[in-house]
């Protein structure tokens, strides 16, 4: 069964019933911003052919986040119907795509109104709000992709012109959205994917939901450091007959594991740097430091770094230490608590703890579906 078809049969299941996120089982994850007409043409495919695209997959395996500006749900929800009739689908069908699947996968977010952007990206967006030269309904979208500084998901050349400024190379972009809508492979993004999924298929869901709690509770290096301990340990104290034993029976099955993992981490490397090429230009903070205001930094550098943090959830502390020692201006924790608090795209999901985005059916955009 080819793998893409298999990880369709996995259950969405992105965050809780409160809207919070899972944990992300890998060190980085890739932040990806959709407008409505990429969510069309994803929801009409799998409407049409009945299996999850790379996209779908890859977001409910945590590979990707999917993020969308609030207005995005609203527009979806209101033409689905209209889209489906033109392609000859069951409006009730693409419904339930929608809100089985892709309505589950999307994070929300309200854009922030402050002076975020550099001189350079508010030309851009000012040509883009410009009424007959651009088109002020995907201001919103082209501003949440600079802010995340992740590729935007569109076909549409106004909001990517807006995003990737005269580097914009709209076939190749094109290219790449269509081979995420497909089911096939492309390149090392498509490879890391599938192997990833591979994993989820061989250990199963559960022991992956497993690992990603244990390393909710335990930071990746520490987690590195004791299996390490743990590997020393046994090799010193356990009897060498139960040693051989317990090697033999596990020799070949390990020997898999680890070519796995290491194809997996190969690709995975590989597409990591195909994703930056695709990323909005001058996305990083360092980029942008000393031509915005310190606090303007900070705000744009949380947006930055929790979209692509492992663990959904962040406190001020955590993220105090995440970005210590890679930006210039004051950064505490007090400092930090009170952007996050401020920049209306963070939720406070629990007490001292934010995510960027709300899970989409527990907040108000999606309750215009009930409408």
């Amino acid at each position: 069964m080819p793998l893409h078809v298999q990880g369709s049969k996995e259950l969405i299941n992105v965050f809780d019933e409160d809207g919070v996120f899972r944990l992300a089982f890998m060190p980085f994850v890739f932040p990806l911003v959709v407008d409505a007409n990429a969510l069309r043409d994803e929801i009409i495919r799998m409407a049409t052919y009945g299996t999850r695209t790379i996209l779908a997959n890859a977001a409910n395996y945590g590979v990707i986040r999917l993020f969308c500006a609030g207005h995005v749900v609203t527009e979806v929800a209101e033409h689905l119907r209209e889209w489906a009739e033109e392609k000859n689908l069951d409006p009730g069908l693409a419904e339930s795509v929608w809100t089985e699947t892709y309505l589950r996968l999307l994070r929300g977010v309200v854009v922030p109104t402050a002076e975020l952007w550099t001189d350079v990206e508010a030309a851009r967006l000012t040509l883009l709000a410009t009424p007959g030269i651009g088109d002020p309904d995907d201001l919103p979208t082209a501003n949440l992709a600079l802010l995340l500084g992740a590729p935007l998901l569109s076909k549409d050349p106004k909001p990517l012109t807006a995003v990737y400024g005269d580097g914009l190379v709209y076939s190749a972009h094109i290219d790449w959205l269509d081979a995420l809508s497909a089911g096939g492979d492309i390149g090392a993004f498509g490879r890391a994917l599938y192997g990833l999924v591979l994993i989820g298929a061989v250990f199963g869901m559960a022991g992956v939901d497993a690992a990603q709690a244990l390393l909710k509770l335990v930071p990746w290096p520490i987690a590195v450091g004791l299996s390490g301990l743990a590997a020393v340990a046994f090799w010193r104290f356990v009897p060498p007959d139960t040693k051989n034993k317990i090697v033999r029976g596990t020799k070949t099955g390990a020997r898999v594991g680890l070519e796995l993992l290491g194809d997996v981490m190969t690709n995975y490397a590989e597409a990591r740097k195909e994703f930056n090429a695709l990323a909005a230009p001058s996305s990083d903070p360092s980029d942008f430091e000393h031509s915005l205001s310190a606090d303007a930094t900070l705000t744009r550098s949380c947006l930055y770094y929790v979209a692509r943090h492992p663990q959904p959830q962040l406190s001020a502390s955590e993220l105090h230490d995440h970005l210590q020692g890679r930006l210039e201006v004051p950064a505490g924790e007090k400092k930090l608590r009170a952007v996050l608090r401020s920049t209306p795209s963070f939720v406070e999901v629990y007490k001292g703890r934010f995510q960027l985005g709300e899970g989409l059916p527990s907040g108000d955009a999606a309750r215009l579906l009930d409408n």
